[in-house]
């Protein structure tokens, strides 16, 4: 930075001066600002669509009662109001309580412990 990039001097005539050192700072700001937070806020039509746009675990075929269910097992589907992707683990393993068909939403009231 430079006070006159005029005067003689190694470095004058390639320094920012103080007024374009203001206008960059500006700039660095604004990009700052425009890159936003790492916070994720919703706003209301965001969550109102969230079952719909969410995806649900499903049976990917026909289920037997006493069947142990394996990742082939289970689909992700459409709407959000069941059992989450990320928490499969809560019904791999687990043993079919009843029959059930194919592209039917998951419970876990539908399996056992083991």
């Amino acid at each position: 930075m430079t006070l006159d990039r005029s005067r003689v001097g190694m470095d004058n005539q390639m320094a920012i001066e103080a007024s374009e050192l203001k206008e960059m700072v500006k700039a660095v700001r604004n990009v700052n600002l425009g890159l936003g937070t790492y916070n994720r806020n919703l706003g209301e039509a965001e969550i109102s669509q969230r079952k719909n746009m969410r995806r649900s675990l499903v049976t990917a075929r026909p289920i037997l009662s006493g069947q142990i269910i394996s990742r082939d097992d289970v689909a992700f589907k459409r709407p959000g109001d069941g059992i989450q992707i990320e928490e499969i683990s809560l019904i791999l393993g687990k043993r079919a309580q009843r029959d059930l068909d194919a592209d039917v939403i998951i419970q876990l009231t539908d399996f056992s412990a083991s």
